[in-house]
């Protein structure tokens, strides 16, 4: 159980620390072989580009779970409580329905256009690459809607009587 425990927490991180490691490593490697040896490593940049845009998708899921999105909220924190409870779930509502816009958009946009497109040196689909914007916004509707879950919890939550 410590194990789900740990990779829900840092599912995201894992993945794109995955993600950088590779970037990493093989722009290293490719700058090396290129000036060094004169010989560049066919598809370092496909590969670089594809594990940024996972990158950018585990790092917007990453940055839901942690809660770091910007906010403006000092409006909402002077409101009374129960004005900011309506005003935050409107808000998580809103967030949900554009969230799940993209991940439709993102789905249809990766087997309509990615179907078409080939990786170059790889020859293998871009559909690879543009799940990336469904699997991230999944991801960050997962993370959105267990934090308000937990909020709400809270909120409600009647005290201990006793």
């Amino acid at each position: 159980m410590n194990v789900l425990h740990w990779m829900w927490k840092h599912l995201e991180i894992f993945l794109g620390s995955i993600c950088l490691v590779v970037i990493v490593v093989v722009t290293s490697a490719n700058v090396f072989m290129r000036y060094a040896l004169n010989a560049p490593i066919e598809g370092a940049g496909e590969i670089a580009t594809m594990m940024f845009v996972w990158l950018v998708m585990f790092g917007i899921s990453a940055a839901a779970y942690e809660n770091l999105h910007p906010r403006i909220d000092v409006l909402v924190n002077v409101l009374p409580n129960k004005l900011k409870i309506i005003i935050e779930s409107a808000i998580v509502m809103l967030m949900v329905v554009l969230l799940v816009d993209f991940m439709v958009r993102g789905w249809d946009y990766a087997w309509t256009s990615g179907i078409q497109k080939r990786v170059g040196m790889f020859d293998f689909s871009y559909i690879y690459v543009y799940m990336a914007l469904p699997v991230g916004f999944c991801l960050m509707l997962i993370r959105i809607l267990y934090h308000f879950f937990q909020d709400m919890k809270q909120i409600f939550r009647k005290p201990n009587a006793g």
